[in-house]
């Protein structure tokens, strides 16, 4: 909650003077979305990673929208377009147009993978150390995952395991969206 209510507070005069910011009313945006958009960076001048942005933004996003992701994901590992974790992890704009649908959706359940394993607000902390020290450090530091093929591993078993255990459940469970008191309440504090 005090995210959303920092990111309101320091994007609302931005959002504000935008003649189109209407277009974006009933939309789910996400931090790195909107730095990327009017150019804003972090304190020291980085971005999220762009899967760690577009997978955020997904979890939360409808739970019909998640297993839309979910269904191209599935597709995509069929027809070979889907990502090994490191390339993943590497993209620094979106793929070739034909292999996005297996992006967003791999995103959104790496996200989940990480954010289910400890508290959510360590997926932060990984993504920070990640920018500053490398994947496989920060994988250490805050998943005790030895590097990113043990992370590839895990994802690969909890994805086989979840799958069938919460079939249409979205991304093995994982929401990061407000419920609509929490996001009222937000809205009011602007």
């Amino acid at each position: 909650m005090k995210v959303l209510l920092a990111l309101l507070s320091l994007s609302g005069p931005v959002l504000a003077a935008d003649p189109e910011v209407m277009q974006k009313s009933g939309r789910v945006l996400t931090v790195g979305g909107l730095a990327r958009e009017y150019g804003f960076t972090d304190i020291d001048g980085r971005q999220p990673p762009r899967w760690a942005d577009e997978g955020m933004a997904i979890l939360a996003d409808t739970h019909a929208k998640q297993m839309l992701h979910e269904r191209d994901l599935t597709q995509g590992i069929a027809s070979r377009a889907a990502f090994r974790v490191a390339e993943l992890l590497t993209f620094e704009s979106y793929p070739q147009p034909s292999r996005i649908p297996a992006f967003y959706g791999q995103s959104a359940s790496l996200t989940a993978c990480l954010a289910k394993r400890d508290d959510p607000s360590r997926f932060v902390e990984f993504l920070r150390r990640s920018l500053d020290d490398g994947y496989d450090k920060a994988l250490r530091d805050i998943y005790h995952l030895d590097n990113v093929a043990q992370l590839e591993q895990l994802w690969h078993e909890q994805r086989l395991t979840l799958s069938t255990a919460n079939a249409g459940s979205g991304y093995h469970g994982v929401r990061l969206a407000l419920d609509d008191a929490s996001a009222d309440l937000a809205l009011r504090a602007q």
